[in-house]
């Protein structure tokens, strides 16, 4: 297979992946009807960006600064910090594909992110494999701090 379809392929394979971490999350209470919070006009794709950047970083290297910038330097756009507060909470506690790890020093300032092991799962549906490396493409960008394949 070419590998340009390939990595198309592999892209619908995460998106159809993501998409049903959200209908599980959606219609996770008792009854199993569909929470009424939940996405109508589908899901937003900041929270599929975000999380596509994150498979890409290290984990020690999420911070929220690291995130914006390299949000900013990849889409070309930025997120404002209570957007990406908000889009890193519902994918900690709504997704269950982040987990926030604590300073260990107490100052809730400093924390960093890391993916769980359902994160790690579909982090493999994204890029092939739980093993970080930075994409060919962003290997000239100095500015660009995504994974270890520098």
């Amino acid at each position: 297979m070419d590998s340009r379809l390939e990595k198309a392929v592999h892209n619908f394979v995460f998106t159809a992946k993501f998409l049903e971490v959200v209908k599980k999350a959606e219609y996770r209470n008792k009854d199993k009807k569909k929470n009424p919070a939940s996405h109508g006009n589908g899901v937003p794709l900041k929270y599929m960006l975000v999380f596509q950047l994150l498979c890409m970083m290290k984990d020690n290297d999420m911070s929220s600064e690291a995130i914006k910038e390299n949000y900013h330097n990849i889409f070309g756009r930025g997120i404002n910090t209570s957007s990406l507060s908000r889009t890193l909470t519902y994918l900690s506690e709504t997704l269950n594909l982040v987990q926030y790890i604590d300073n260990p020093f107490g100052d809730a300032r400093y924390r960093w992110l890391s993916l769980t092991y359902a994160g790690k799962r579909l982090q493999e549906y994204f890029i092939g494999s739980t093993d970080v490396k930075a994409p060919v493409v962003f290997n000239n960008n100095p500015t660009l701090k995504t994974g270890t394949g520098r």
